[in-house]
This record gives C-alpha cells, sequence and structure tokens, in this order.
C-alpha cells in the first residue's frame, strides 16, 4: 500500500497498520507519531486470556524530513522498551516490523549526534 510519504508491505495476510502525528504535523513533519499495529486475534486455550496475537511483519517506508528516528516499542501500560534507530536514505527511512509482539511504536526524530535511550 502506498500513500502520501508511506509505503506498508505486510507479509502477513490479515493485518491493519494505522500511522497517526500526535503533533498535528504532516507525518514527514512530525516530532511524534504513533505506529498502530494488530494481526488476527485468538483466545487461550479454554477461551480464558490472555489473547494471543499473531505477529505482525512487514516493512514501513516513510518519507521524513528528520535524518534520524527512533522507534520505541511500547508494552504494557505503555512503558518504553527498548527501540530501534533508522538513518533516512533519500529522504526515507525503512522499518522492518519482525513479528515483536508489540502493538504501539512511538516513533521521534533523534537530535544530530544525540544518544537516545
Amino acid at each position: 500500500l502506498t500513500l502520501r510519504g508511506v509505503t506498508i508491505a505486510l507479509d502477513t495476510p490479515a493485518a491493519a497498520i494505522a500511522l497517526s502525528s500526535l503533533d498535528a504535523l504532516p507525518l514527514d513533519q512530525s516530532r511524534e507519531l504513533l505506529l498502530s499495529c494488530a494481526a488476527q486475534v485468538a483466545p487461550s486455550p479454554g477461551d480464558l486470556p490472555p489473547l494471543r496475537t499473531e505477529p505482525v511483519h512487514g516493512t514501513i517506508a516513510l518519507r521524513s524530513t528528520h535524518a534520524q528516528l527512533w522507534w520505541t516499542p511500547l508494552g504494557s501500560g505503555g512503558i518504553a522498551r527498548p527501540g530501534h534507530r533508522t538513518t533516512a536514505t533519500e529522504g526515507v527511512h525503512r522499518f522492518a516490523l519482525e513479528g515483536a509482539p508489540v502493538h504501539f511504536w512511538r516513533v521521534t526524530p533523534v537530535a544530530p549526534g544525540a544518544p537516545h535511550p
């Protein structure tokens, strides 16, 4: 799926992806994005919680004015986990969804030369 500024290529057959600007700026200029992804869900054996979700596999290509982006997976209660840094090639960041058990990613720019938590 190619839209203005973002291309989503999923290997998971039944999945949903949403990329939202949290600061009201266009996606390519935003300083805070939320990537939401989900696939098929099934109850645990015996129809008991927790729900089991199919991992999402694919690639996000995001055009951005920022040279580097930090992709932080958000766990239960929005708690940040160790993230991934991408560097733009010709203005495009490529981020692989590798089936991590994560539904939400916070995407923020990295200041040039600055370490990121």
